[in-house]
């Protein structure tokens, strides 16, 4: 029987392989979160894309609106505002004039 300080060959090679499971485990662990977290990346990476395409559009359709509002402005004489004023135009109108 060997002493109780050294281990018989058979215990040395169950330490090896529960090393090793216990080495795949944490391995298949660390792959797994850092899948997880390159997934999150990826989304994140995308949805500023997205935003970012989003924000484009609405400028786009903001230059296009201010384009067609040109085209649709059409001048009026100073007398045809004054015919359609409603009081409170009218109002702001007399205080503006009186500060002149």
């Amino acid at each position: 029987r060997p002493p109780r300080s050294t281990q018989s060959r058979s215990s040395a090679a169950s330490d090896v392989y529960k090393r090793q499971v216990q080495s795949q485990l944490v391995t298949k662990y660390l792959r797994k979160a850092l899948q997880k977290k390159r997934v999150n990346l990826q989304n994140k990476l995308k949805n500023l894309r997205k935003q970012t395409s989003k924000k484009e559009e609405e400028e786009r359709f903001q230059k296009l609106l201010m384009r067609v509002w040109k085209l649709i402005i059409i001048p009026v004489s100073y007398t045809h505002l004054r015919a359609h004023e409603t009081p409170e135009h009218l109002v702001c109108r007399l205080l503006l004039e009186k500060k002149k």
